[in-house]
């Protein structure tokens, strides 16, 4: 099949893409939502302009379309009914702005797909090499760019890094940009840059971003030898990472008995336990249908605070933990709490296709294994940290895997 010259602006925007999405996710993190909006909306009027609209339909838009129906129908139960109509509308939006992306992105031609390929090694090494100093140097560029912010010296005192977002969304574009670099500069070069992707992921004080990147190395060098295991393995296991975590956080013991006995557990992991706790009441509360798209925000009684403390030394050996503050901080139990048991069907009945779709769309078993590798990072990253509707989030994996499949080769726009 040959593929007809690619115009300029499509090829201009996916180099831009892929050289402005790892820089703005460690400059500042949260405009990676606004990039993202740019570029749906690029794609929507790309795709009318060509009258390729039609090549959205397919089970994908089929999948997103009952979800935002749910959604939607789901505001009739809400705690807040306008915040859900909203949060519901813009998440399909933001969907459908994705697939468009996607669909404009493959098949490109030979120089288009070179251009994105490179400026995505480019991009991602210089990222790499900029938080290589960052945790190499004690938080030295948060700090600069604090600095040329305010004009002053700041102090980032005993907290984590502020670029941690930004290695988040390097976690999931390092193993898609290592099968780029084999495929351009030969393998030698191409298992440095993972060694040294990985080894810098396992440095970063994020638990997040190192549960994310060991899950994703293990699946791409399984899935590199054993692809149609690993796959396997991957669909089955979100159904039982599904089902299995709302019934498991109905046995944590109480925020109290984990702060005395649970030594080992690091502040922010402690806090993470007591909110999964507090959700997994609520889901109990709702199972079926859930509490409406968002409402984690004002879920009763999210507000309310909990004291832990380990004796004898009282309060001042503790913690005050909120119950729910925004979000659970796990995209699985945010969707029974949201969404029920109805919502969370379809939501793997989505994801199942998506890892069909990159089992049998990507070109070879070192691209689908690499393409696996970052949804097993995006899954990680979702079942432990952030809000999973968070729009920065959502913007972050349509744009890598919009970069994934600019640079895939493909041969087909489906």
């Amino acid at each position: 099949m040959n593929i007809p010259s690619t115009p300029r602006w499509i090829s201009l925007g996916l180099v831009l893409v892929a050289v402005l999405l790892p820089t703005v996710a460690w400059i500042a993190p949260l405009g990676v939502a606004p990039l993202g909006i740019v570029v749906s909306l690029a794609a929507v009027a790309g795709l009318a302009f060509s009258q390729r609209l039609a090549g959205l339909t397919g089970v994908p838009l089929r999948h997103v379309a009952v979800l935002t129906a749910w959604g939607l129908v789901g505001a009739v139960w809400a705690v807040d009914p306008v915040q859900t109509v909203g949060a519901t509308l813009k998440l399909g939006l933001a969907a459908v702005g994705g697939l468009a992306s996607l669909s404009l992105a493959g098949p490109l031609d030979d120089r288009t797909r070179g251009l994105v390929s490179r400026a995505v090694v480019a991009a991602f090494i210089l990222t790499l090499a900029i938080l290589a100093v960052e945790y190499g140097s004690d938080r030295g560029v948060a700090r600069l760019v604090l600095w040329l912010k305010r004009g002053e010296d700041a102090s980032l005192g005993g907290f984590k890094s502020p670029l941690n977002r930004g290695a988040t969304v390097l976690v999931l574009l390092l193993w898609p940009a290592v099968v780029l670099t084999a495929r351009m500069y030969g393998h030698k070069l191409a298992w440095v840059l993972a060694l040294a992707g990985t080894g810098l992921m396992l440095r970063i004080n994020s638990n997040s971003t190192q549960i994310s990147a060991l899950a994703a190395t293990l699946f791409f060098l399984t899935a590199s030898r054993w692809p149609a295991a690993a796959f396997r393995v991957l669909r089955y296991g979100m159904i039982a990472v599904a089902v299995a975590l709302p019934l498991a956080v109905q046995f944590v013991p109480s925020p109290q008995v984990t702060w005395e006995n649970w030594r080992w557990l690091s502040n922010s992991a402690h806090h993470r336990l007591t909110i999964w706790q507090f959700t997994g009441q609520r889901i109990a509360d709702r199972p079926v249908l859930g509490w409406g798209v968002d409402a984690a925000r004002t879920i009763p009684g999210g507000e309310e605070e909990v004291q832990v403390s380990r004796l004898p030394h009282g309060p001042t050996d503790g913690l005050l933990e909120q119950l729910m503050p925004l979000h659970p901080h796990n995209a699985v139990l945010q969707w029974w709490m949201e969404l029920g048991g109805v919502g969370v069907a379809m939501m793997l009945a989505l994801l199942w296709t998506i890892v069909r779709r990159i089992e049998t769309s990507a070109p070879d078993r070192f691209a689908a294994a690499a393409w696996g590798a970052s949804f097993v990072a995006a899954f990680s990253i979702s079942a432990v940290s952030y809000g999973f509707w968070q729009s920065w989030w959502q913007a972050s994996l349509w744009l890598v895997a919009t970069l994934c499949v600019a640079t895939s080769g493909l041969r087909r726009a489906d």
